[in-house]
């Protein structure tokens, strides 16, 4: 189904969206050798969060050998950053609180993780914070 098809489904089955949620990942395009670890910058900042994750992970057709290795790293990380990740019930809450506050705020943190993610990122340099988000997800450099 296509996101025209899904919103028509949604329209049709409820009479009208209220809120749509782009749920398709965090992060600012940039190239990966000049991306910072960590890029979200979304109303609503979510930890990890428990979903079916692995159900949705694509092997590349022609793997460059050269990524083989930080890839396999990232997908072992992915994976675990899941498992232990909020139940997804912890996003929608942030998500209604986005929608219906009568006094919005700029973002929204869903979860634990996600709290103590923003809190580091404001108070830490940007070197330091960027080093120990690469550290925590296993990247190079």
């Amino acid at each position: 189904m296509g996101s025209d098809d899904s919103v028509a489904a949604a329209v049709e089955r409820f009479g009208r969206i209220n809120v749509l949620v782009n749920n398709a990942g965090i992060g600012k395009p940039s190239p990966w050798t000049t991306r910072s670890a960590y890029t979200g910058s979304g109303l609503v900042q979510p930890g990890g969060t428990k979903s079916s994750f692995e159900a949705n992970t694509v092997e590349p057709d022609m793997p460059m050998q050269i990524y083989a290795e930080q890839r396999r790293i990232a997908d072992k990380v992915a994976l675990a950053v899941n498992e232990d990740g909020d139940d997804p019930a912890t996003v929608a809450k942030a998500i209604v609180a986005a929608a219906t506050d009568s006094k919005p705020k700029v973002r929204y943190t869903a979860g634990r993780n996600a709290r103590l993610l923003s809190a580091a990122h404001r108070v830490l340099p940007a070197g330091v914070f960027d080093g120990q988000v690469r550290k925590a997800n296993k990247l190079a450099g």
